[in-house]
Order: C-alpha cells, then sequence, then structure tokens
C-alpha cells in the first residue's frame, strides 16, 4: 500500500511535466515524449516507491524471530516495525524525504 500511496503523486507529477512539455514546446513534444521515455520513467518511479517498503520487509525479516511470523495479528503497516529504532528511523527519513522534495 506505500508504493501505491508514494508512486501516485510521482505519477501525477511525471503527467504534469509532460503536459507542460505538450504546451509550452508542442513542436518537440514528439521528439522529447517518447513511448521508451515514457515506459522508462513509469519504471523508475515503481522502483523509487518501492525501495522504502522493501527495505521495512528486509528488516523485519532480518530482526524478529521465526515465532513472529506464527503469532495470528491483523494486517496494518506498524505491525512491520517492532523495534523502536526501525520506527524512529521511518520518522526520519520521511522527513527529510518530505524536505528534499520541497526543494524541488
Amino acid at each position: 500500500m506505500e508504493t501505491v500511496s508514494t508512486c501516485t503523486p510521482l505519477t501525477i507529477t511525471a503527467m504534469c511535466v509532460e503536459r507542460y512539455v505538450a504546451i509550452c514546446m508542442p513542436l518537440r513534444h514528439s521528439a522529447i515524449s517518447t513511448t521508451s521515455r515514457t515506459l522508462t520513467v513509469i519504471l523508475i518511479i515503481w522502483i523509487i516507491s518501492s525501495i522504502k517498503p522493501f527495505m521495512d520487509v528486509f528488516i523485519l525479516v532480518a530482526t524478529v524471530s521465526q515465532e513472529y511470523f506464527l503469532e495470528p495479528t491483523f494486517c496494518y503497516y506498524e505491525i512491520m516495525t517492532p523495534e523502536q529504532w526501525h520506527r524512529t528511523m521511518r520518522v526520519k527519513l520521511k522527513i527529510e524525504l518530505n524536505l528534499w522534495s520541497g526543494f524541488l
């Protein structure tokens, strides 16, 4: 779910850039916005959006015992961060990414 929630604003931004190019540079639009570039941008967006959730799953698998996976629980994202340091690092990373994206 986090991949999709991160992917959505990036996809909308890419669509806005494509429309900007179409409006401001109509004669060069067909040369700039090709199918291969579009697919490359979509792939890059999905890869960037998948990094954080993948790292969370990797840290979870590496740090918890096997009994943790056998316990019946409700499925929500915070269950994947049982360690306090992991939650703290997620918050710090989220703040840094928000600050970094604010400068763009």
